[in-house]
This record gives structure tokens, C-alpha cells and sequence, in this order.
């Protein structure tokens, strides 16, 4: 009886440490999807502000080149400055403009390749995480049980096979050479007594 309370005992000390680590992991695992988390946020609220500010530069550069083109016509009403003269200067700042334009675009749309692309990382890697931590759970689970196992031999190995109370019907002969195989095809010699 002593040796079955020492089992359970074994037993439950081992389920209580392998949940535990088991819900170590788990939190670690939770803690890692919630930074997960708060960085993509993070990411998505840069882009935003990025966003912003790209528009008022294109907004700011378009007022720029407004005031330029009214600037060339009051100085070309001024100075005698020919149609064709005038639609060369307003070309050029039109063309100015575009590429001042395309720039602050390109500028954003690589500002926002480059957080995709982290985001993107940061995904990844926190799923080879979680299959990482559910690995270590289901390790952590079968070790448990393979350890249970081993513990239960034991137990009924250091029981010997004199023990009544093991045998259906407690009627086994303790002088008989009946022994337990995990090698055959089950208990040899226990219906032979």
C-alpha cells in the first residue's frame, strides 16, 4: 500500500510539473503573440503618420509650384515674356513639380516596402515560435507519460509477482515460476497457477 501511495504521489508531483512548465510556455508563447501584436500596431500607425506627412509635402509642393507659375505669368505681363517663352517656363516647373512629386511617393511607398517587409518578419518568426513552444508542450506531455510509464514498471515490478492483490480472483500460487513479460504476448503462466 505504501508503494501505491509513493506512485500516486510520484505521479501527481510529475502531472503538477509538467503542467506547469506546460503553462510556462504557454505564457511565454502569449507574451511573444501580444508584442506580436503591439508591433504590427506600431507599424500601422508609423504608415499612417507617414502617409500624412507625404501628402502635405505633395500639398506644400504643389502651392510652391502654384506660386511659381503665377510668379512667371506676373513677370511675363512685366517683361514682354512671349506665349511660347511663358509655356516653357510653366513646363519646366509643371515638370519640376512631377518629379518633387514622385519622389515624396516613392520616398513613402519604400517607407512602407520596408515596414511590410518587418511586419512580415516579425509574423513569421513568432509563428516559428508558437510551433516551436507547442513542440516543447507536446515533448514536455509525452515525456510525462513516458515517465509515468516507467514509474508504473517499477511499482509493479518491486510489487513481485507474489502479490495477491494483482491477480483477478487473488488466487495466484506464489510458489509457481509465473512471471510478467513485456517481451511476449502478455502475462505467461497466470491461468497455468
Amino acid at each position: 500500500m505504501a508503494h501505491a501511495a509513493l506512485l500516486i504521489g510520484s505521479l501527481a508531483f510529475s502531472a503538477l510539473s509538467t503542467a506547469s512548465k506546460n503553462r510556462a510556455l504557454e505564457r511565454k508563447q502569449e507574451a511573444a503573440n501580444d508584442s506580436v501584436r503591439r508591433r504590427i500596431k506600431e507599424f500601422e500607425r508609423e504608415q499612417g503618420e507617414d502617409d500624412l506627412v507625404a501628402q502635405e509635402k505633395k500639398s506644400d509642393r504643389a502651392k510652391i509650384a502654384d506660386r511659381q507659375m503665377g510668379m512667371a505669368i506676373a513677370a511675363s505681363a512685366d517683361s514682354g515674356v512671349t506665349i511660347n517663352g511663358l509655356a516653357r517656363t510653366a513646363g519646366n516647373i509643371g515638370g519640376i513639380f512631377g518629379l518633387d512629386k514622385a519622389r515624396i511617393e516613392d520616398n513613402r511607398q519604400k517607407r512602407q516596402s520596408q515596414r511590410r517587409a518587418a511586419g512580415i518578419s516579425t509574423i513569421g518568426d513568432n509563428l516559428a515560435q508558437q510551433q516551436n513552444t507547442q513542440d516543447n508542450i507536446e515533448a514536455n506531455t509525452m515525456q510525462f507519460f513516458a515517465d509515468a510509464f516507467k514509474t508504473g514498471v517499477a511499482a509493479y515490478s518491486a510489487m513481485g509477482p507474489t502479490d495477491d492483490s494483482l491477480v483477478p480472483g487473488g488466487d495466484f500460487d506464489a510458489g509457481s515460476s509465473s512471471s510478467f513479460s513485456f517481451t511476449g504476448d502478455g502475462p505467461e503462466g497466470w491461468w497455468d497457477a
